[in-house]
């Protein structure tokens, strides 16, 4: 009706967003669609870069609350105004059949791949993939989608970026390797069973493929600093150093110490007490 009346369909605010950035980051298929048919910049940048297709997993919300752990809690969702769930990947599919580009990066070099390996969201990550998307981009703090995957957590999502070719040893700038990422949980205070036993069988998949088991990130921190007992035993039979210390000075023994849940078993490996 508004543009009946002579409304412009491609004005932008003061951060550059168009009606097509708001229609993509609410979820409105229909308008998106009808956008792109009367000729809508499908690249055109919004605050901090953002292209219409990477507001399709934007979620805008804190690392804690969003996207770790989507296939369990579901934290993310992509709805319409209505209510009505849609999906994400009908949005891209609209955005890249009017030629959008799929490698597209915010200014911090976040692509729609990373974002799609952030929600755990393993069916549009394929179809970006097989559309062209760069399965080792490297965002400006060094993250890569397989960073993004291993902190979800999400097995079927690193799997799949592995396969694909993902460089399981990427680095980002603050040393963190993909191992540290996939143990982050222990950093939003997530300690269920259900999160802890897909974590182990990512961090093994990462051991086996070589990945060090006692690089440091920019704290000094090596993996063992950051782990469940689970994961933690999983790490000292792939021979973590369990004497490494922090740049706090701080080892694992001295650290467990200090803790009124947890204690060593006869064979040496890490028990809750």
């Amino acid at each position: 009706m508004l543009y009946q009346h002579g409304a412009d369909l491609f004005a932008e605010d003061k951060s550059g967003m168009t009606p097509l950035h708001m229609a993509c980051k609410n979820g409105c298929l229909d308008v998106i669609q009808f956008l792109l048919s009367k000729g809508a910049a499908v690249d055109e940048a919004a605050i901090a870069g953002r292209t219409p297709l990477l507001y399709v997993t934007f979620c805008g919300q804190d690392e804690c609350e969003v996207y770790p752990f989507a296939p369990i809690f579901a934290p993310c969702p992509y709805v319409d105004p209505g209510g009505h769930e849609i999906s994400r990947l009908e949005v891209a599919k609209s955005l890249l059949d009017h030629g959008a580009n799929i490698n597209a990066a915010t200014a911090d070099g976040q692509t729609v791949l990373h974002g799609a390996a952030q929600l755990g969201d393993t069916e549009l990550m394929r179809f970006l993939v097989e559309h062209g998307a760069n399965v080792r981009a490297i965002a400006a703090n060094g993250d890569t989608p397989l960073h993004d995957a291993a902190r979800q957590p999400s097995i079927e999502a690193v799997h799949y970026l592995i396969e694909q070719g993902a460089n399981a040893h990427a680095v980002t700038t603050e040393g963190e390797t993909v191992v540290h990422a996939a143990c982050a949980m222990a950093g939003c205070g997530i300690n269920n069973p259900a999160i802890l036993a897909p974590i182990a069988q990512i961090v093994g998949t990462f051991l086996d493929l070589g990945v060090d088991v006692n690089a440091r990130d920019a704290t000094g921190s090596t993996v063992l600093h950051l782990l469940s007992t689970e994961v933690f035993n999983l790490m000292l039979r792939k021979g973590a150093d369990r004497l490494a210390a922090n740049n706090e000075g701080e080892t694992m023994l001295e650290l467990i110490e200090k803790d009124k849940e947890w204690d060593w078993d006869a064979e040496g490996f890490l028990k809750v007490k």
